[in-house]
């Protein structure tokens, strides 16, 4: 039993090491691009969740120009698949725009304001992958990120205790195919 476990394991971190250390390339230039511009917009979420203004504002400024830099490639002529999708110009124009509101808040103090801000972006840059059947990795963890939100502001006045044990349980043993959680919510 032991040595099968410590063969799932290796199995596991063998995988994992293979996915870390090799850069994921997307197929299309966009996508790509798009990827790329994530790197400076996670810093200034992160940036924006301290206390610092003025490295807040130095993130969001890499951040713009980061995807000023994507919209002037991409907005007049984008590559397959995103270059059927009508609405791709309004959506590289609304993530500028969501970077202008943070920036303006930053500027003002309101860091935890710009914070909520700069999240509308990936939200806009998931919609635009999804509108051109493109997923990435980030889409998942962020589809993750929302739900433990919820679950972090609604979760103590939906679930019942006996909810949060199952819940405790499905993350900690072997998901049982009859288990279900919704006989455990509150109605």
């Amino acid at each position: 039993m032991k040595n099968r476990f410590n063969l799932r394991l290796q199995a596991i971190a063998l995988a994992a090491g293979s996915l870390l250390a090799f850069q994921a390339q997307a197929g299309d230039a966009l996508t790509d691009a798009m990827q790329a511009a994530y790197a400076p917009y996670r810093v200034a979420l992160f940036k924006t969740n301290g206390e610092s203004q003025d490295e807040s504002q130095q993130a969001i400024k890499q951040a713009q120009e980061a995807w000023a830099k994507l919209s002037n490639q991409f907005a007049a002529k984008a590559p397959a698949p995103y270059d059927r999708d009508t609405a791709l110009a309004t959506s590289l124009s609304d993530v500028s725009k969501v970077y202008a509101k943070a920036s303006e808040q930053v500027n003002a103090k309101q860091l935890a304001a710009a914070h909520e801000t700069l999240e509308a972006a990936r939200d806009i840059m998931a919609e635009m992958r999804h509108r051109n059947n493109v997923v990435v990795f980030s889409d998942h963890m962020n589809a993750y990120h929302s739900e433990m939100e919820k679950l972090l502001i609604e979760g103590p006045k939906t679930l019942t205790k006996a909810c949060i044990c199952f819940l405790h349980k499905q993350a900690c043993w072997p998901i049982s195919a009859n288990a279900s959680p919704v006989k455990h919510l509150r109605t």
